[in-house]
């Protein structure tokens, strides 16, 4: 059945599940924002901060089985599909996507085989749209990031590997404006030094062991770029190491 909404998880299509589902529109929410304010004397706010919350998506869909037995079957293999979350994709937002869990399952009636039905999913973790395709910049000079988006700054992962002959015992690394310092190192040669933060807690690794507690005090809490623009990237040591850094533009 051909239509004109559709969306995926993890790439699997919702329409796919069965060839009776027709997706009938797919709705978003405003993002829920939570303001941080001081009060003034006598009255009014200074703004503090302003943080994005969670983004909330409705996908309506019917059912077309008018057979109880098959609706019901085919609304478990729908469950089954939504309840795993990941990554969502839809055909209004061509190359981008949406980390979510499901936030609310559809119910079901056995004698309206006509209903409309709807999913919710939530994002939390990072309530963005983002690249499908990671931009992404190599090497073992300074690099240029052209970092699509438009919101603010969005997180920067790196790999950096020693292919020189000797062991750094420090390591800088930096995009744009932050950077982060990382001393009493043992990064050998051949090893692979990992920077991870856009899939959860930030990581710092070499070869899989974490190296966190080597990161210097005035270090950046978060490697940053800017969207909608160039920034530079780079990592840097008593050596020259090659570098990649990787990053996906979001979009409010």
């Amino acid at each position: 059945m051909t239509t004109l909404f559709d969306c995926a998880l993890n790439g699997i299509l919702l329409s796919s599940l069965n060839e009776r589902i027709c997706v009938l529109d797919i709705r978003e929410d405003a993002p829920k924002l939570r303001t941080t304010a001081l009060s003034l004397h006598p009255e009014g706010q200074q703004l503090l901060r302003q943080v994005r919350e969670s983004l909330t998506l409705h996908v309506d869909f019917a059912l077309h089985e008018e057979d109880p037995i098959l609706r019901c079957k085919a609304m478990q293999t729908i469950h089954a599909w939504a309840v795993k979350g990941g990554m969502l994709t839809i055909t209004s937002r061509a190359g981008q996507r949406l980390p979510v869990i499901c936030a609310d399952l559809p119910s079901l009636s056995g004698e309206d085989w006509t209903e409309k039905c709807t999913l919710t999913f939530q994002s939390t973790r990072a309530p963005y749209w983002e690249d499908a395709n990671a931009t992404t910049a190599a090497g073992s000079e300074v690099l240029t990031l052209n970092v699509p988006g438009t919101v603010e700054t969005v997180p920067v992962d790196v790999l950096v590997i020693n292919n020189t002959d000797e062991t750094i015992n420090r390591l800088t690394v930096r995009a744009g404006s932050t950077q982060m310092v990382f001393e009493g190192l043992v990064f050998e040669p051949g090893s692979m030094f990992l920077l991870i933060q856009s899939d959860g807690p930030l990581l710092a690794q070499i070869d899989g062991d974490s190296v966190l507690h080597c990161r210097t005090a005035n270090s950046a809490d978060q490697l940053l770029a800017p969207c909608g623009k160039n920034c530079t990237a780079y990592a840097s040591a008593s050596a020259p190491l090659q570098a990649s850094f990787t990053v996906r533009g979001r979009y409010a």
